[in-house]
């Protein structure tokens, strides 16, 4: 499956989690501001008899004025972010900047911008499909936006490395900035996004090792990873990650075994893990998970027999070509299992 295909299911699925949780309000009032005190002067003179010469008129002491009053200036941070964004990825020049920059208008009317009730920012949404001709970097501005939930950038041309600062987006849940040209490693804080539950950065320039901090993201449901330059051991911290539904590292070059601790994910539907320079055997701990319906690990270096605790999976797609040393066993039960697969591909191991 493309990542397109991926990408897509991802966002898909996070837009159903999502549905009912973001809303569309106005912005907050801005504080009152009184009007200015204007200081009044009094002069009365006082009468004098006619007389030749008149004398001189005192007026009374002049009132001191009032001291004018000044309201304090704050600027909406999340409104600082979004400019700050807009100008380092070339705003102008965006298939729709409709409003953006509008001091007028709340930000909700931005496009692919959503508030909350209080006006503070819970989307920005300016990516798949299509995109919407991004270019230049991610801020790190945009790590200020602490009540945002969903940020998708994916399918533009950004270029450059993921700031830290969006380890600071305690609130988000879906983080989808793939179909990039991002390059350098993915950071480490990422690993702080506790509500996070979808991570895309497929489809980059990314290289070195997945961060094993990842495997602190405990509301995670989906990761992928894939086609990009990540090298290094898949972590087996990924295995800590009980509601992941989706685990994509494919078309890397991803070295080392299969982690047995991927056992632990009971929740897990798709593995991709093809395309990589995978070696090992396949861990029988992969028999414990249950729900597991695709498992594509073609094209690595893996050897031996596929376990035969795969029969306990609910596996209908499974390919494991193209690894020289990996087989199914020719046992009746194995070749049993094998013929209720909607798709197979690999050999069988010989007599």
């Amino acid at each position: 499956m493309r990542f397109g295909k991926v990408l897509a299911m991802v966002v898909l699925l996070a837009g159903l989690a999502l549905t009912g949780l973001l809303g569309c309000n106005a912005t907050a009032p801005a504080p009152n501001i009184d009007a200015t005190v204007e200081a009044k002067v009094q002069a009365t003179l006082a009468a004098a008899p006619t007389q030749t010469p008149l004398p001189t008129y005192t007026p009374y002491p002049t009132a001191t004025p009032a001291a004018t009053y000044t309201p304090e200036t704050s600027v909406d941070p999340d409104r600082a972010a979004l400019v700050a964004f807009y100008h380092a990825a070339g705003g102008p020049d965006w298939t729709n900047n409709r409003l953006w920059l509008n001091e007028r208008e709340p930000l909700d009317s931005w496009y692919g911008v959503d508030t909350n009730s209080e006006g503070r920012v819970t989307e920005l949404e300016l990516g798949f499909p299509g995109g919407n001709n991004l270019t230049g970097q991610i801020p790190a501005e945009l790590g200020s936006l602490s009540e945002l939930k969903r940020l998708d950038l994916s399918d533009n041309q950004l270029i450059g490395p993921i700031p830290p600062e969006l380890g600071n987006l305690s609130n988000l849940e879906v983080l989808s900035i793939g179909l990039n040209r991002l390059t350098g490693t993915i950071p480490p804080e990422l690993g702080n996004l506790s509500s996070l539950e979808y991570l895309a950065i497929d489809d980059s320039q990314l290289t070195g090792s997945i961060p094993p901090e990842l495997g602190n993201l405990s509301s995670l449901k989906g990761i992928v990873l894939g086609e990009s330059q990540l090298t290094g051991p898949i972590p087996p911290e990924l295995g800590n990650l009980s509601n992941l539904e989706i685990l994509a590292l494919y078309n890397n070059q991803l070295t080392g075994p299969i982690p047995p601790e991927l056992g632990n994910l009971s929740n897990l539907e798709f593995l991709w893990l093809y395309d990589n320079q995978l070696t090992g055997t396949i861990p029988p701990e992969l028999g414990n998970l249950s729900n597991l319906e695709h498992l594509w690990i073609p094209d690595n270096r893996l050897t031996g027999e596929l376990p035969l605790s795969l029969m306990r999976t609910d596996l209908d797609w499974l390919t494991y070509a193209g690894n020289a040393g990996l087989c199914m066993p020719r046992s009746d039960s194995m070749q049993n299992w094998r013929r209720g697969f909607e798709r197979v591909e690999g050999p069988i191991c010989p007599r």
